[in-house]
């Protein structure tokens, strides 16, 4: 009898432990169809002082939207989604149109505000069409799925991580040409990738720029706007890639580089301490450094993608951006990160970039998933 009592108390401790794992498997469930039930409701895409209502819980419901979509960002393969998104699409269209509003015949005056009008309709349709797809969700059974898709491609996260571990592969294991020709695919500055220090630079450069254009802006312009701020953002971010450099575009891009700068700078002022609070949990990377490069900051034609870069780049020990070599001459540029920093970027610190963006993105959910508990 005195054997028969352990087997017992053991058998009432799992069942017991049984139904401890039945209940949180049943909350968890709860949640999940509570979570979907704020992506189908009416409140889900507006921004948050729309959604406010003392005597109810509608506040949460897009707190708890752009929480599941940066969780399916995450944790979605970077080859499963489309390479190319709404930014890349207006990009794409600015492009064509600035061919023929941009000529150089033109006086810089009527080329100025040629610019500030395809600036302006890209905004409004941006914001239109954002402003269409938010009042979707409750009208029909599967119309939530359009401002669902429209929200998640305006991050590019996952993307630029994987991009970022493809292009250190390749600096150490196909070399130097196979590096560049990969670079080369993501865009940005590509005559000026000679050697592997350059791409390795230019690697850690799109991160830098990919965490306020891709990750931050999109989250903090959809909080402060809705769908229609985060699609007027990314759809601003297209038009400056395309729009805000070289000679050509100095009086054509000057209202897209202005409205850039006003729309990146609070994105840029929560990335930095998102920066610093990941630089303790990645290998190589340095608290200090994200803080003692910011004053060279400045140096970037675009203040608020300096100051991700300089963040960046000070984690790292780098100094960023500089006087890019080209076939024919160099043009001038100055360097971004701490002064006792290294020009010389390698492979090695391509990966560690990568984990601060994603580490940083990894705290904005935590902060997210903070603040709906606070009002839950």
């Amino acid at each position: 009898m005195r054997k028969a009592l352990p087997a017992v108390n053991a058998g009432r401790k799992l069942a017991a432990m049984d139904s401890e794992l039945r209940q949180l498997a049943d909350r968890a469930l709860e949640s999940l169809l509570a979570a979907f039930t704020t992506l189908t409701g009416g409140e889900a895409y507006w921004p948050l002082w729309l959604a406010w209502d003392p005597l109810s819980e509608r506040i949460a419901a897009p707190l708890a939207t752009l929480g599941l979509v940066l969780v399916l960002e995450m944790a979605w393969p970077a080859g499963w989604r489309p390479r190319h998104g709404l930014d890349w699409l207006i990009g794409q269209i600015s492009a064509a149109a600035a061919w023929r509003l941009n000529r150089s015949l033109r006086s810089e005056a009527t080329r100025r505000w040629r610019g500030g009008v395809l600036w302006l309709a890209a905004a409004l349709a941006a914001g239109a069409l954002g402003w269409i797809l938010a009042g979707l969700p409750g009208r029909g059974d599967f119309l939530w799925l359009l401002p669902a898709l429209a929200l998640w491609s305006t991050f590019g996260l996952r993307q630029g991580f994987a991009q970022a571990v493809a292009l250190g592969l390749a600096l150490r294991r196909r070399g130097r040409q196979a590096a560049i020709d990969l670079a080369k695919v993501g865009g940005g500055r590509q005559g000026s990738l000679v050697d592997e220090h350059d791409v390795a630079r230019h690697g850690v450069e799109r991160l830098a720029d990919g965490l306020v254009e891709a990750a931050v802006g999109p989250a903090l312009w959809f909080l402060m706007a809705g769908l229609p701020g985060a699609l007027v953002f990314v759809a601003v971010c297209g038009l400056h890639r395309r729009l805000a450099e070289g000679p050509h575009n100095r009086a054509f891009g000057t209202v897209v580089r202005r409205a850039h700068g006003v729309l990146a700078m609070p994105a840029a002022l929560v990335a930095v301490p998102l920066l610093a609070l990941s630089a303790p949990l990645v290998g190589r990377a340095s608290t200090l450094g994200v803080w003692r490069g910011l004053a060279s900051a400045r140096r970037h034609p675009s203040h608020a993608l300096g100051l991700s870069m300089a963040a960046m780049g000070g984690a790292l020990g780098l100094v960023l951006g500089g006087p890019r070599r080209f076939q024919a001459g160099a043009p001038g540029g100055g360097w971004i990160g701490p002064a006792d920093g290294r020009a010389r970027a390698e492979a090695r610190d391509l990966i560690p970039a990568a984990w601060l963006m994603a580490t940083a993105m990894l705290w904005l959910l935590a902060a997210i998933a903070l603040v709906g508990l606070a009002i839950d």
